[in-house]
């Protein structure tokens, strides 16, 4: 969902989505990047992502746009133990 964010200077393009959580398990010390199709992502954006039940000890380590449409999400695992993350909806905003 593609919207326009408006400031004192102009407007800026806004991506708006709402995505299924990458659930593959994450074993200890694993560094893993997930892709998220997200239509209208473009690699010039900065993105967020609002990850509402984050697993205890997942670290999101970064969001960025590779190419466009498709949006790398940074994982990883610290802990001593295998994580999987819970099934659920992800919010993302890209600007």
């Amino acid at each position: 969902m593609a919207f326009t964010l408006m400031t004192a200077g102009g407007s800026v393009p806004q991506v708006v989505a709402t995505v299924a959580a990458p659930v593959t398990a994450l074993t200890t010390g694993t560094i893993a990047d997930r892709s998220l199709t997200i239509g209208g992502a473009t690699p010039d954006m900065t993105f967020y992502v609002n990850w509402p039940q984050q697993d205890t000890g997942l670290i999101i380590g970064g969001i960025w746009c590779e190419t466009a449409g498709t949006v790398k999400l940074r994982l990883y695992n610290p802990t001593g133990g295998t994580i999987t993350p819970a099934a659920q909806t992800l919010k993302v905003i890209g600007f």
